[in-house]
């Protein structure tokens, strides 16, 4: 027996149960063939609107994560915020207790340039004050007596 294709195929879904909306994302991921599953491209070959999925799970991202499509079809926007920073410098005092962290490495450690931390955030020295860490010393303070001395050590080495 031949199957036909329907000469009308209904432009939206016959049910709106999480199930039937996370198997529409589902379908249209299958359907981009590997390209990245956007938003727009979502908008433009679904059978419901995006905002729909949003308002029902809370979130793009939380759609995407119930219906188990990965990151590599789908990337997530990850937004740093003043709390993944503030936990970031948290576990790195835990794990390098006494040690001095510094903007790059907490950068490093959050896959961001270190300009956008105080960009976004203000002084480095606030964040990890507010914290309860202590900035980075810059250099050594040296007294005068050991700067004297270290000029006689020059002057006498220089033959002066």
């Amino acid at each position: 027996m031949h199957k036909t294709k329907p000469m009308f195929e209904l432009k939206t879904l016959e049910d709106y149960s999480d199930n039937a909306l996370l198997d529409e994302l589902r379908r249209v991921a299958d359907e981009l063939n590997g390209k990245h599953l956007t938003i727009e491209n979502f908008n433009q070959l679904a059978r419901v609107h995006s905002t729909t999925l949003r308002y029902r799970f809370g979130s793009w991202k939380n759609a995407l994560n119930l219906a188990g499509i990965s990151e590599v079809i789908a990337p997530r926007f990850n937004p740093l915020t003043r709390e993944t920073v503030i936990l970031s410098l948290r576990d790195y005092a835990k794990e390098y207790p006494g040690t001095s962290v510094t903007q790059d490495e907490i950068a490093r450690k959050l896959g961001v340039h270190r300009g956008t931390l105080t960009r976004r955030f203000g002084k480095w020295e606030d964040l990890l004050n507010e914290v309860g860490l202590s900035p980075v010393p810059l250099g050594r303070r040296y007294m005068d007596e050991e700067c004297y001395e270290n000029i006689i050590v020059l002057w006498t080495h220089y033959g002066r």
